[in-house]
Protein backbone atom coordinates (compact mmCIF):
# COMPACT_ATOMS: atom_id res chain seq x y z
CA UNK A 1 0.00 0.00 0.00
CA UNK A 2 1.24 3.74 -0.81
CA UNK A 3 2.36 5.45 2.08
CA UNK A 4 -0.50 7.36 2.74
CA UNK A 5 -1.55 9.50 6.28
CA UNK A 6 -3.75 7.96 8.51
CA UNK A 7 -5.98 10.55 8.91
CA UNK A 8 -6.95 11.92 5.51
CA UNK A 9 -5.31 9.84 3.18
CA UNK A 10 -2.57 12.12 1.78
CA UNK A 11 0.70 11.40 1.04
CA UNK A 12 2.62 10.72 4.36
CA UNK A 13 5.91 12.61 4.35
CA UNK A 14 6.39 13.24 7.84
CA UNK A 15 9.20 11.99 10.05
CA UNK A 16 8.05 11.20 13.46
CA UNK A 17 8.73 9.19 16.58
CA UNK A 18 7.19 6.48 17.04
CA UNK A 19 6.90 6.78 21.02
CA UNK A 20 6.42 10.29 22.03
CA UNK A 21 9.84 12.13 22.33
CA UNK A 22 9.47 13.98 25.41
CA UNK A 23 8.94 10.73 27.35
CA UNK A 24 12.27 9.68 25.94
CA UNK A 25 11.00 7.78 22.92
CA UNK A 26 13.94 8.19 20.68
CA UNK A 27 12.74 5.93 17.12
CA UNK A 28 11.70 7.99 14.28
CA UNK A 29 9.53 6.55 11.39
CA UNK A 30 7.87 8.21 8.18
CA UNK A 31 4.76 6.41 6.22
CA UNK A 32 1.89 7.39 8.86
CA UNK A 33 1.27 10.97 9.03
CA UNK A 34 1.35 14.11 7.07
CA UNK A 35 2.82 16.60 8.07
CA UNK A 36 -0.01 18.33 9.15
CA UNK A 37 -1.84 15.67 11.16
CA UNK A 38 1.68 14.81 12.73
CA UNK A 39 1.61 18.10 13.72
CA UNK A 40 -2.11 18.21 15.06
CA UNK A 41 -1.59 15.70 17.18
CA UNK A 42 1.35 17.50 19.21
CA UNK A 43 -1.62 19.01 20.89
CA UNK A 44 -2.49 15.53 22.93
CA UNK A 45 1.09 14.63 23.69
CA UNK A 46 1.19 18.17 25.12
CA UNK A 47 -1.15 16.68 27.19
CA UNK A 48 0.35 13.36 28.76
CA UNK A 49 3.71 15.80 29.15
CA UNK A 50 1.71 18.09 31.39
CA UNK A 51 0.65 15.12 33.26
CA UNK A 52 3.57 13.39 33.74
CA UNK A 53 6.11 16.12 33.82
CA UNK A 54 7.11 16.11 37.59
CA UNK A 55 8.05 12.39 37.05
CA UNK A 56 9.66 13.10 33.61
CA UNK A 57 11.77 15.58 35.80
CA UNK A 58 12.18 13.40 38.73
CA UNK A 59 13.73 10.77 36.74
CA UNK A 60 15.91 12.67 34.63
CA UNK A 61 14.28 11.72 31.11
CA UNK A 62 16.06 13.92 28.11
CA UNK A 63 13.68 15.12 25.10
CA UNK A 64 15.02 13.62 21.98
CA UNK A 65 13.58 17.04 20.95
CA UNK A 66 15.30 19.07 23.33
CA UNK A 67 18.91 17.48 23.78
CA UNK A 68 20.74 19.91 24.63
CA UNK A 69 18.35 21.24 27.21
CA UNK A 70 19.71 18.36 29.62
CA UNK A 71 17.18 16.68 31.40
CA UNK A 72 13.79 17.91 31.70
CA UNK A 73 12.60 20.51 34.48
CA UNK A 74 8.99 20.72 35.94
CA UNK A 75 8.02 24.63 37.77
CA UNK A 76 7.10 23.55 41.60
CA UNK A 77 6.42 26.30 44.22
CA UNK A 78 8.40 26.41 47.40
CA UNK A 79 6.25 28.07 50.27
CA UNK A 80 7.07 31.49 51.10
CA UNK A 81 9.22 31.77 48.09
CA UNK A 82 7.83 34.39 45.56
CA UNK A 83 9.36 32.99 42.71
CA UNK A 84 8.67 29.55 41.39
CA UNK A 85 11.71 26.87 41.57
CA UNK A 86 12.59 25.23 38.27
CA UNK A 87 13.82 21.42 39.32
CA UNK A 88 15.69 18.57 37.46
CA UNK A 89 17.92 15.79 38.07
CA UNK A 90 21.19 18.28 37.44
CA UNK A 91 19.94 21.69 39.05
CA UNK A 92 17.25 24.05 40.79
CA UNK A 93 16.90 27.50 39.57
CA UNK A 94 14.79 30.49 40.29
CA UNK A 95 12.52 31.49 37.69
CA UNK A 96 13.07 35.35 39.05
CA UNK A 97 15.19 37.02 41.07
CA UNK A 98 14.69 37.13 44.56
CA UNK A 99 14.49 40.19 47.27
CA UNK A 100 16.19 38.69 50.57
CA UNK A 101 16.29 42.48 51.90
CA UNK A 102 15.71 45.81 51.20
CA UNK A 103 16.84 49.14 52.65
CA UNK A 104 15.47 52.58 51.89
CA UNK A 105 17.89 54.83 51.47
CA UNK A 106 17.30 58.52 52.76
CA UNK A 107 18.93 61.96 52.47
CA UNK A 108 18.30 65.52 51.41
CA UNK A 109 18.67 68.37 53.72
CA UNK A 110 16.60 67.81 56.21
CA UNK A 111 18.01 63.87 56.14
CA UNK A 112 14.17 62.47 55.82
CA UNK A 113 13.95 62.77 51.91
CA UNK A 114 13.71 59.03 50.43
CA UNK A 115 16.57 59.32 48.07
CA UNK A 116 16.49 55.27 47.18
CA UNK A 117 16.41 52.01 48.17
CA UNK A 118 19.40 48.82 48.33
CA UNK A 119 18.48 45.50 47.55
CA UNK A 120 20.06 42.19 48.65
CA UNK A 121 18.97 39.75 45.96
CA UNK A 122 19.70 36.44 44.80
CA UNK A 123 19.76 35.23 41.43
CA UNK A 124 20.23 32.07 39.59
CA UNK A 125 23.34 33.24 36.91
CA UNK A 126 24.78 36.36 35.02
CA UNK A 127 22.03 36.32 32.31
CA UNK A 128 19.05 35.96 34.86
CA UNK A 129 20.64 39.60 36.60
CA UNK A 130 21.71 41.48 33.41
CA UNK A 131 17.35 40.73 32.22
CA UNK A 132 15.98 42.15 35.70
CA UNK A 133 18.55 44.78 35.49
CA UNK A 134 17.11 45.72 31.75
CA UNK A 135 13.44 44.97 33.30
CA UNK A 136 14.47 48.12 35.75
CA UNK A 137 16.01 50.40 33.11
CA UNK A 138 13.01 49.96 30.82
CA UNK A 139 10.48 51.08 33.57
CA UNK A 140 13.13 54.05 34.12
CA UNK A 141 14.40 53.42 37.34
CA UNK A 142 18.43 53.96 37.60
CA UNK A 143 20.11 50.77 38.93
CA UNK A 144 23.47 50.34 40.12
CA UNK A 145 25.47 47.00 41.12
CA UNK A 146 27.28 47.98 44.01
CA UNK A 147 28.47 44.58 45.11
CA UNK A 148 28.40 40.67 44.84
CA UNK A 149 29.18 38.13 47.19
CA UNK A 150 30.02 34.79 46.97
CA UNK A 151 28.09 32.09 45.39
CA UNK A 152 26.18 30.37 47.75
CA UNK A 153 23.74 27.15 48.43
CA UNK A 154 20.49 27.44 48.52
CA UNK A 155 19.12 23.85 50.27
CA UNK A 156 15.20 22.88 49.59
CA UNK A 157 12.71 21.82 51.62
CA UNK A 158 13.39 17.73 51.45
CA UNK A 159 10.12 17.35 50.39
CA UNK A 160 8.80 19.03 47.58
CA UNK A 161 5.01 17.97 45.86
CA UNK A 162 3.35 19.10 42.84
CA UNK A 163 -0.31 17.98 42.53
CA UNK A 164 -1.03 16.65 38.94
CA UNK A 165 -3.57 14.63 37.37
CA UNK A 166 -3.44 11.22 35.52
CA UNK A 167 -6.22 9.91 33.13
CA UNK A 168 -9.20 11.82 31.61
CA UNK A 169 -10.31 11.94 28.40
CA UNK A 170 -7.41 13.72 26.49
CA UNK A 171 -4.78 11.76 28.32
CA UNK A 172 -6.81 8.37 27.11
CA UNK A 173 -7.04 9.67 23.81
CA UNK A 174 -3.45 10.45 23.64
CA UNK A 175 -2.71 6.85 24.45
CA UNK A 176 -4.88 6.05 21.88
CA UNK A 177 -2.53 8.30 19.50
CA UNK A 178 -0.12 6.30 20.70
CA UNK A 179 -1.44 3.18 20.19
CA UNK A 180 -3.06 3.58 16.25
CA UNK A 181 0.91 4.95 15.34
CA UNK A 182 2.38 1.77 16.53
CA UNK A 183 -0.15 -0.25 14.45
CA UNK A 184 0.89 1.47 11.59
CA UNK A 185 4.20 1.31 11.87
CA UNK A 186 3.99 -2.41 12.51
CA UNK A 187 0.96 -3.37 10.19
CA UNK A 188 0.15 -0.40 7.84
CA UNK A 189 -2.44 -2.14 5.82
CA UNK A 190 -4.36 -3.39 8.44
CA UNK A 191 -4.07 0.35 10.52
CA UNK A 192 -5.83 1.65 7.36
CA UNK A 193 -8.83 -0.90 7.32
CA UNK A 194 -12.26 0.95 7.19
CA UNK A 195 -13.18 -0.92 10.18
CA UNK A 196 -10.75 1.34 12.21
CA UNK A 197 -11.74 4.47 10.95
CA UNK A 198 -14.23 5.73 13.36
CA UNK A 199 -11.24 4.97 16.13
CA UNK A 200 -8.78 7.38 14.29
CA UNK A 201 -11.90 10.06 13.19
CA UNK A 202 -11.85 9.85 17.45
CA UNK A 203 -8.75 10.52 18.31
CA UNK A 204 -7.96 13.35 15.85
CA UNK A 205 -11.11 14.72 16.56
CA UNK A 206 -9.91 15.26 20.35
CA UNK A 207 -6.39 16.54 19.09
CA UNK A 208 -8.23 19.04 16.96
CA UNK A 209 -10.52 20.26 20.27
CA UNK A 210 -7.17 20.03 22.41
CA UNK A 211 -5.14 22.59 19.54
CA UNK A 212 -7.88 24.65 19.10
CA UNK A 213 -8.13 24.97 23.19
CA UNK A 214 -4.86 25.60 23.68
CA UNK A 215 -4.71 28.25 21.08
CA UNK A 216 -7.69 29.93 22.70
CA UNK A 217 -5.96 29.84 25.93
CA UNK A 218 -2.80 31.07 24.65
CA UNK A 219 -4.45 34.38 22.50
CA UNK A 220 -6.23 35.15 25.97
CA UNK A 221 -3.68 35.26 27.48
CA UNK A 222 -1.54 37.72 25.46
CA UNK A 223 -4.54 39.76 25.51
CA UNK A 224 -4.52 39.86 28.97
CA UNK A 225 -1.06 41.13 29.18
CA UNK A 226 -1.71 43.87 26.41
CA UNK A 227 0.20 42.49 23.40
CA UNK A 228 -0.85 42.08 20.17
CA UNK A 229 -1.41 38.77 18.09
CA UNK A 230 1.47 38.10 15.50
CA UNK A 231 0.46 39.49 12.12
CA UNK A 232 -1.84 36.65 9.90
CA UNK A 233 -2.96 34.85 13.49
CA UNK A 234 -6.28 33.70 12.95
CA UNK A 235 -8.32 34.52 16.39
CA UNK A 236 -10.25 31.80 17.85
CA UNK A 237 -13.39 32.60 18.90
CA UNK A 238 -15.96 30.81 21.43
CA UNK A 239 -17.64 29.59 18.43
CA UNK A 240 -14.67 27.70 16.90
CA UNK A 241 -13.95 26.27 20.84
CA UNK A 242 -18.36 24.75 20.73
CA UNK A 243 -17.32 23.75 16.93
CA UNK A 244 -14.48 21.16 17.75
CA UNK A 245 -15.60 20.56 20.98
CA UNK A 246 -19.22 18.93 19.01
CA UNK A 247 -17.23 17.60 16.26
CA UNK A 248 -15.52 15.23 18.82
CA UNK A 249 -18.95 14.40 21.06
CA UNK A 250 -19.94 13.45 17.27
CA UNK A 251 -16.77 11.24 17.03
CA UNK A 252 -16.89 9.54 20.38
CA UNK A 253 -20.66 8.71 19.85
CA UNK A 254 -19.73 6.88 16.34
CA UNK A 255 -17.33 4.73 18.69
CA UNK A 256 -18.78 1.27 17.93
CA UNK A 257 -19.41 -0.80 21.21
CA UNK A 258 -16.12 -3.06 20.89
CA UNK A 259 -13.90 0.42 20.96
CA UNK A 260 -12.82 0.69 24.66
CA UNK A 261 -9.84 2.84 26.40
CA UNK A 262 -9.13 1.94 29.96
CA UNK A 263 -6.78 2.41 32.18
CA UNK A 264 -5.40 1.71 36.03
CA UNK A 265 -2.74 0.14 38.08
CA UNK A 266 -3.39 -3.28 36.70
CA UNK A 267 -0.95 -4.50 34.13
CA UNK A 268 -2.17 -7.23 31.67
CA UNK A 269 1.44 -8.39 30.97
CA UNK A 270 2.23 -9.04 34.39
CA UNK A 271 3.63 -12.36 33.36
CA UNK A 272 6.24 -10.90 31.66
CA UNK A 273 8.10 -8.00 33.61
CA UNK A 274 9.64 -4.79 31.66
CA UNK A 275 13.03 -5.11 30.91
CA UNK A 276 13.66 -1.92 32.13
CA UNK A 277 13.33 -0.80 35.65
CA UNK A 278 11.06 2.47 34.86
CA UNK A 279 10.46 1.38 31.21
CA UNK A 280 7.36 2.24 28.88
CA UNK A 281 5.42 -0.78 27.00
CA UNK A 282 3.50 -0.88 23.92
CA UNK A 283 1.97 -3.66 22.99
CA UNK A 284 0.09 -4.11 19.91
CA UNK A 285 -2.03 -7.35 19.57
CA UNK A 286 -4.55 -9.27 17.46
CA UNK A 287 -7.49 -12.55 17.79
CA UNK A 288 -7.95 -14.56 14.71
CA UNK A 289 -10.77 -15.94 16.47
CA UNK A 290 -12.93 -12.93 16.17
CA UNK A 291 -10.53 -10.66 14.49
CA UNK A 292 -10.31 -8.01 17.53
CA UNK A 293 -6.85 -6.16 17.19
CA UNK A 294 -6.02 -4.72 20.65
CA UNK A 295 -3.24 -2.83 22.53
CA UNK A 296 -1.54 -1.83 25.77
CA UNK A 297 0.01 1.25 26.35
CA UNK A 298 2.49 1.47 29.54
CA UNK A 299 3.89 4.39 31.73
CA UNK A 300 7.18 3.95 33.93
CA UNK A 301 5.63 0.32 34.62
CA UNK A 302 3.02 2.04 36.73
CA UNK A 303 0.47 3.18 34.81
CA UNK A 304 -1.52 0.67 32.41
CA UNK A 305 -4.00 2.28 29.01
CA UNK A 306 -5.53 -1.19 27.72
CA UNK A 307 -7.27 -0.15 24.12
CA UNK A 308 -9.60 -1.99 22.06
CA UNK A 309 -9.35 -0.91 18.14
CA UNK A 310 -12.35 -3.07 17.37
CA UNK A 311 -12.78 -6.04 14.91
CA UNK A 312 -11.65 -6.71 11.18
CA UNK A 313 -12.21 -9.28 9.01
CA UNK A 314 -8.20 -8.90 7.74
CA UNK A 315 -7.03 -10.82 10.93
CA UNK A 316 -6.30 -13.62 10.13
CA UNK A 317 -3.16 -15.17 13.10
CA UNK A 318 -3.32 -14.62 16.21
CA UNK A 319 -0.36 -12.38 17.50
CA UNK A 320 1.15 -9.67 19.75
CA UNK A 321 4.03 -7.60 19.35
CA UNK A 322 5.55 -6.23 22.78
CA UNK A 323 8.06 -3.07 22.96
CA UNK A 324 9.98 -2.16 25.86
CA UNK A 325 11.03 1.43 26.02
CA UNK A 326 14.28 2.67 28.57
CA UNK A 327 13.23 6.70 28.43
CA UNK A 328 16.39 6.47 29.94
CA UNK A 329 18.42 5.33 27.34
CA UNK A 330 20.00 8.34 24.92
CA UNK A 331 20.84 6.29 21.51
CA UNK A 332 19.82 3.68 19.42
CA UNK A 333 19.15 0.99 19.31
CA UNK A 334 19.85 0.62 22.99
CA UNK A 335 16.50 2.27 23.76
CA UNK A 336 14.41 -0.74 23.51
CA UNK A 337 13.76 -4.42 23.16
CA UNK A 338 10.89 -5.98 20.67
CA UNK A 339 9.13 -9.56 22.06
CA UNK A 340 7.27 -11.25 19.64
CA UNK A 341 4.51 -13.56 20.57
CA UNK A 342 2.18 -16.24 18.87
CA UNK A 343 -1.56 -16.49 20.08
CA UNK A 344 -3.42 -13.60 22.03
CA UNK A 345 -3.19 -14.42 25.65
CA UNK A 346 -3.16 -11.04 26.92
CA UNK A 347 -6.16 -10.26 24.89
CA UNK A 348 -8.01 -6.89 26.02
CA UNK A 349 -11.67 -5.65 24.69
CA UNK A 350 -14.38 -3.85 26.11
CA UNK A 351 -16.08 -6.33 28.45
CA UNK A 352 -12.86 -5.57 30.32
CA UNK A 353 -12.62 -2.25 31.44
CA UNK A 354 -10.63 -1.41 34.40
CA UNK A 355 -12.39 0.21 37.39
CA UNK A 356 -10.58 3.53 37.17
CA UNK A 357 -8.38 3.20 40.51
CA UNK A 358 -9.27 5.65 43.87
CA UNK A 359 -7.08 8.34 44.20
CA UNK A 360 -5.39 7.17 47.58
CA UNK A 361 -4.57 3.96 45.85
CA UNK A 362 -3.08 5.82 42.46
CA UNK A 363 -1.16 8.39 44.54
CA UNK A 364 0.12 5.53 46.86
CA UNK A 365 1.25 4.20 43.58
CA UNK A 366 3.04 7.04 42.41
CA UNK A 367 4.63 7.98 45.83
CA UNK A 368 6.21 4.09 45.46
CA UNK A 369 7.19 5.13 41.99
CA UNK A 370 8.96 8.64 43.35
CA UNK A 371 10.40 6.88 45.77
CA UNK A 372 12.04 4.47 43.22
CA UNK A 373 13.29 6.87 41.12
CA UNK A 374 14.68 9.03 43.53
CA UNK A 375 16.59 5.97 44.74
CA UNK A 376 17.60 5.80 40.75
CA UNK A 377 18.98 8.91 40.74
CA UNK A 378 20.85 9.05 44.05
CA UNK A 379 22.88 5.73 42.70
CA UNK A 380 23.59 7.65 39.45
CA UNK A 381 24.86 10.61 41.54
CA UNK A 382 27.16 8.60 43.73
CA UNK A 383 28.26 6.24 40.30
CA UNK A 384 29.08 9.88 38.47
CA UNK A 385 30.76 11.50 42.15
CA UNK A 386 33.06 8.15 42.83
CA UNK A 387 33.95 7.50 39.22
CA UNK A 388 35.35 11.71 39.26
CA UNK A 389 37.49 10.88 42.57
CA UNK A 390 39.17 8.11 40.98
CA UNK A 391 40.00 10.42 37.90
CA UNK A 392 41.28 13.50 39.95
CA UNK A 393 42.50 11.60 42.77
CA UNK A 394 46.22 11.61 43.24
CA UNK A 395 47.47 9.42 46.23
CA UNK A 396 48.56 12.49 47.65
CA UNK A 397 46.60 13.20 51.22
CA UNK A 398 46.32 16.65 51.08
CA UNK A 399 44.84 16.94 47.57
CA UNK A 400 42.66 14.24 48.13
CA UNK A 401 41.16 14.95 51.41
CA UNK A 402 40.22 18.34 49.70
CA UNK A 403 38.74 16.54 46.71
CA UNK A 404 36.31 14.41 49.35
CA UNK A 405 35.77 17.89 51.13
CA UNK A 406 34.82 19.72 47.43
CA UNK A 407 32.60 16.70 47.21
CA UNK A 408 30.91 16.45 50.63
CA UNK A 409 29.33 20.24 50.11
CA UNK A 410 28.53 19.27 46.45
CA UNK A 411 25.78 16.43 48.17
CA UNK A 412 24.68 19.46 51.01
CA UNK A 413 20.95 18.84 49.27
CA UNK A 414 21.28 15.38 49.65
CA UNK A 415 22.80 15.46 53.47
CA UNK A 416 19.82 18.43 54.28
CA UNK A 417 17.70 15.95 53.15
CA UNK A 418 18.82 13.03 55.93
CA UNK A 419 19.29 16.02 58.84
CA UNK A 420 15.34 15.97 58.05
CA UNK A 421 14.41 12.88 58.03
CA UNK A 422 16.38 12.84 61.25
CA UNK A 423 14.56 15.40 63.00
CA UNK A 424 11.29 14.57 61.49
CA UNK A 425 11.43 11.10 63.88
CA UNK A 426 13.00 13.03 66.69
CA UNK A 427 9.71 15.47 66.61
CA UNK A 428 7.73 12.04 66.34
CA UNK A 429 9.49 10.82 69.74
CA UNK A 430 8.78 14.34 71.30
CA UNK A 431 5.14 14.18 70.51
CA UNK A 432 4.25 11.10 71.77
CA UNK A 433 6.11 11.26 74.94
CA UNK A 434 4.11 14.62 75.46
CA UNK A 435 6.87 17.08 74.92
CA UNK A 436 4.82 19.04 71.78
CA UNK A 437 6.00 22.37 72.86
CA UNK A 438 9.94 20.98 72.12
CA UNK A 439 8.68 19.21 69.08
CA UNK A 440 7.50 22.76 67.63
CA UNK A 441 10.73 24.06 68.42
CA UNK A 442 12.11 21.70 66.55
CA UNK A 443 9.93 22.35 63.43
CA UNK A 444 10.52 25.77 63.36
CA UNK A 445 14.21 25.69 63.25
CA UNK A 446 14.35 23.50 60.49
CA UNK A 447 11.43 25.14 58.61
CA UNK A 448 12.36 26.41 54.89
CA UNK A 449 13.50 30.33 55.47
CA UNK A 450 11.96 31.88 52.04
CA UNK A 451 14.41 35.19 53.49
CA UNK A 452 17.48 33.25 54.07
CA UNK A 453 20.04 33.16 51.12
CA UNK A 454 20.93 29.94 52.56
CA UNK A 455 17.17 28.79 53.22
CA UNK A 456 17.89 27.52 56.60
CA UNK A 457 17.63 29.21 60.41
CA UNK A 458 21.65 29.67 61.37
CA UNK A 459 20.87 27.09 63.84
CA UNK A 460 19.83 24.74 60.86
CA UNK A 461 23.09 25.94 58.68
CA UNK A 462 24.97 25.04 61.75
CA UNK A 463 23.93 21.81 61.56
CA UNK A 464 24.09 21.08 58.09
CA UNK A 465 27.79 22.39 58.09
CA UNK A 466 28.54 19.61 60.76
CA UNK A 467 26.93 16.79 58.78
CA UNK A 468 28.76 17.21 55.91
CA UNK A 469 32.30 17.55 57.48
CA UNK A 470 30.97 14.45 59.32
CA UNK A 471 30.16 13.10 55.17
CA UNK A 472 33.99 14.22 54.23
CA UNK A 473 35.28 12.57 57.15
CA UNK A 474 33.41 9.22 56.09
CA UNK A 475 35.25 9.50 52.07
CA UNK A 476 38.16 10.20 53.50
CA UNK A 477 38.21 6.96 55.43
CA UNK A 478 36.40 5.27 52.65
CA UNK A 479 38.82 6.75 49.83
CA UNK A 480 41.74 5.61 52.13
CA UNK A 481 40.87 2.20 52.99
CA UNK A 482 40.05 1.85 49.23
CA UNK A 483 35.90 1.25 50.31
CA UNK A 484 34.81 3.84 48.71
CA UNK A 485 32.54 2.77 46.29
CA UNK A 486 29.13 3.50 43.85
CA UNK A 487 27.34 1.53 46.17
CA UNK A 488 29.09 2.68 49.71
CA UNK A 489 28.32 6.22 48.70
CA UNK A 490 24.81 5.11 48.09
CA UNK A 491 24.25 3.88 51.53
CA UNK A 492 25.89 6.97 53.40
CA UNK A 493 23.46 9.11 50.88
CA UNK A 494 20.28 6.98 51.28
CA UNK A 495 20.69 4.21 53.17
CA UNK A 496 20.81 2.86 57.37
CA UNK A 497 24.52 4.11 56.95
CA UNK A 498 23.36 7.64 56.40
CA UNK A 499 21.05 7.78 58.85
CA UNK A 500 23.49 6.51 61.64
CA UNK A 501 26.26 8.96 60.71
CA UNK A 502 23.71 11.78 60.80
CA UNK A 503 22.41 10.98 64.17
CA UNK A 504 26.23 10.60 65.44
CA UNK A 505 26.86 13.98 63.76
CA UNK A 506 23.80 16.29 64.98
CA UNK A 507 22.56 13.95 67.54
CA UNK A 508 24.65 16.06 70.76
CA UNK A 509 23.58 19.48 69.66
CA UNK A 510 19.72 18.38 69.59
CA UNK A 511 19.93 16.41 72.61
CA UNK A 512 21.22 19.46 74.60
CA UNK A 513 18.57 21.62 72.89
CA UNK A 514 15.78 19.54 73.91
CA UNK A 515 17.44 18.53 76.98
CA UNK A 516 18.01 14.80 76.43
Amino acid sequence: MAATCLVCGARADSYEHLFPAVLGGRQKTGRIYCGTHNRRYGALVAEIERQLEPLNAQLGVVSDNRREDGPQATMVAVPGLDTAVSLSTEKALLQTPVTDAVEVITGGADGGEELGERRDMRVTNQRQKDLWVAEQRRAQRNVHIVGQGEPGTTVLPSRISKGTDFGGLRASAGMAYIAQTYLAWLYPELARDVAFRPFIQFTHAETQLARVELDAAFQASRRAKGEALKPGTTPVTEVDVAEAQRARDVAQRALPAEVAVSWGLVDGWQDRPNAFAFGHRVVIGMDATDGLVYAQVSLFSTLHYRIAFGHSTAVTESREVCIDINPLERRQPHDQLRTDLTGSAHRFDATMRAVIPPQAELQAAVTALGQRMHGHVVREISRAAVAAVESAATGEPAHDAQLLRVLAKQLEQLVWNLINRHVEQRRGHLAAAGRSGDASMLASLFAFQATAASGMTPYASQLLAIATSELAVHLQADHVARTLTADRLEALLLGSAGELMIATAISPSLNSLVGE
